[in-house]
């Protein structure tokens, strides 16, 4: 890789453990060399290959002394969201690493660091494209770190580098001075073909479907293309994308959604030629359709767990108790004082697992608890609320939208891609079906905000969080979270009760030092005992711990 960027005349720095070490604050003063550059760049690519885990869904770099040391690592998310403030026009990532489960090897403690420098404002666009050799998904990435280890090899790099020898003719982009060039926008369904092509002729069990976040418009590239000596390419070996793997159907659902290609109820209907993995992906997204489809609804403002009973509740300022019992759901009122529209409390499940839930005014939050945890959560509005009557007319069409979301998301799809102006577009169209009245459905709205956050559309993540706010009188810690809304102390900047008082999915911790919010002793409590959950979920003793101290502490913004 080194070599074949050199010879597309990149400046390059190689860093390899052959002769010691690869340490993180190496990685970190090359990239900021670049980046401060004072002649400035027009690209800067990164490529890793080596092993590398997910927290969360989030990819951490395994660097030579981790996880011994857990800051010698990468965490992706944090660097691409420093690039992305970088000027310069595009930032390329490219990873050649498992995304395995943090289930062993004292992976789960290690955080990683940022390589690129803070603090820059940025003055004009900046691109990040982001290559991922694998993706996660429920069914091809079970794996722990100890097996899939021996596994890696580096079929992503060869396949990365085939696309500017042996690329299909569509890939091509000719410029008018006869120059050809493989657009990166160009290059995900060749790798997605070709990758798990390859996967499958070297057995390797931990099956391969790559990802791609592409950001740049065409012509934006890597590199040009160089014909092969044996002739032009013969078509991919492996099958259509559409064909193959349920993120891939899953994402496509949400297109469709968002573009309003099909109506919902058209979206996985089951026909003879349908794929097994849209049939899987049908499954999986009626399944979380499914949970919505289960709520009990509460008279007042409350909680309800499904799947799971409680065994202890500590709330701060609220007082809470079981409201009549319902078959199969263990169903809590919440009574809050006049005038207060938020709060949380803190639930201890009888397994010992726990987790801390917003309590919103007029609202029931309803959570589904299954073997990695909370699997699923949602606010529907109470029979105290005058849009219980709308939400009902809705119901059908919000539960679609909410499974989806919550599938998409647990599949790492919910994306928007295409060109800005394709992106901003099916952003709006997304915005438009996710609202509820004249506000969003507060579930939708989380979800909506981490998709306008992964894709680096800020006034899409701010109108969200202007909304929410608006409607509820308090921030949603994630939604303020990414909209810039929290000071470092986890305080709303516009003085309303924040809760839960850390990300209510578990996504979200990857976000908190990029975002400048501080851990606070709750949050250093949590953090070691995530579990590998959509929905922030916790165990060991710090569930019991923190369900005690949520009991002698307010939200922040509330009144003491």
């Amino acid at each position: 890789m080194s070599a074949f960027l050199r010879g597309e005349g990149f400046d390059t720095r190689l860093f390899t453990d052959s002769g010691g070490p690869v340490r993180g604050s190496d990685l970190f003063d090359a990239v900021a060399g670049f980046v401060d550059d004072p002649a400035g760049l027009d690209q800067l690519v990164i490529y890793f290959s080596g092993h590398g885990f997910l927290s969360g869904t989030t990819e951490i770099w395994m660097l030579s002394n981790a996880p011994y040391d857990t800051a010698e690592a990468v965490s992706v998310l944090e660097s691409t969201e420093l690039a992305y403030q970088s000027n310069i026009p595009n930032v390329v990532m490219i990873s050649d690493a498992c995304r395995s489960l943090a289930s062993d090897l004292g992976t789960s403690q290690v955080t990683g660091r940022k390589i690129f420098p803070a603090g820059r404002t940025p003055d004009r666009r900046t691109d990040v494209d982001v290559f991922f050799g694998t993706r996660p998904g429920a069914d091809s990435y079970e794996l722990p770190v100890s097996e899939s280890v021996p596994q890696h090899e580096g079929i992503y790099t060869a396949a990365f580098l085939k696309a500017f020898t042996r690329p299909t003719d569509d890939m091509v982009y000719r410029f008018d001075n006869g120059v050809t060039v493989i657009p990166n926008r160009k290059m995900r369904d060749f790798l997605f073909r070709e990758v798990s092509a390859r996967a499958q002729d070297h057995s390797i069990r931990l099956t391969q479907y790559p990802e791609a976040r592409i950001t740049s418009d065409i012509p934006t590239f890597v590199g040009q293309l160089h014909v092969a000596d044996d002739g032009p390419a013969p078509p991919p070996r492996g099958p259509e994308p559409s064909d193959i793997a349920v993120p891939d159907a899953v994402q496509k659902a949400v297109q469709d959604i968002v573009t309003g290609t099909r109506a919902a109820g058209e979206l996985f209907v089951v026909t003879g030629d349908m794929s097994p993995a849209a049939r899987k992906a049908g499954e999986l997204v009626f399944q979380s359709v499914d949970f919505q489809r289960k709520d009990v609804e509460v008279e007042d403002t409350g909680f309800v767990v499904y799947g799971a009973k409680v065994a202890q509740v500590g709330a701060w300022g609220i007082d809470t108790g079981r409201a009549p019992e319902v078959p199969g759901a263990d169903n809590w009122r919440a009574y809050m004082p006049d005038g207060q529209r938020a709060a949380h409390a803190a639930v201890l499940f009888e397994d010992g697992r726990g987790t801390v839930l917003p309590i919103l005014k007029d609202f029931g939050t309803h959570v589904t608890v299954g073997p990695q945890g909370v699997i699923d959560l949602r606010f529907n509005p109470a029979q105290s609320n005058y849009l219980f009557f709308e939400y009902l007319n809705e119901v059908d069409r919000l539960a679609f939208l909410r499974g989806l979301a919550a599938e998409a998301t647990r599949q790492g799809a919910l994306v928007f891609e295409g060109s800005r102006e394709e992106r901003e577009a099916a952003a709006r169209s997304f915005a438009g079906r996710v609202r509820m009245g004249k506000g969003f459905d507060p579930t939708l709205g989380i979800f909506a905000a981490y998709a306008y956050a992964t894709g680096f559309m800020e006034d899409g993540v701010r109108s969200v969080h202007d909304i929410i706010l608006d409607s509820l009188g308090a921030e949603i810690f994630d939604i303020g979270l990414l909209a810039g809304r929290l000071d470092p102390d986890g305080r709303s900047r516009n003085g309303v009760p924040v809760v839960p008082p850390f990300p209510l999915m578990r996504q979200g911790w990857e976000y908190l030092r990029v975002r400048g919010v501080a851990m606070s002793r709750i949050m250093a409590i949590a953090r070691p005992a995530l579990l590998d959950s959509l929905w922030t979920t916790y165990g060991d003793e710090a569930a019991k711990l923190i369900t005690d101290i949520v009991a002698n502490t307010p939200p922040r913004g509330v009144p003491q």
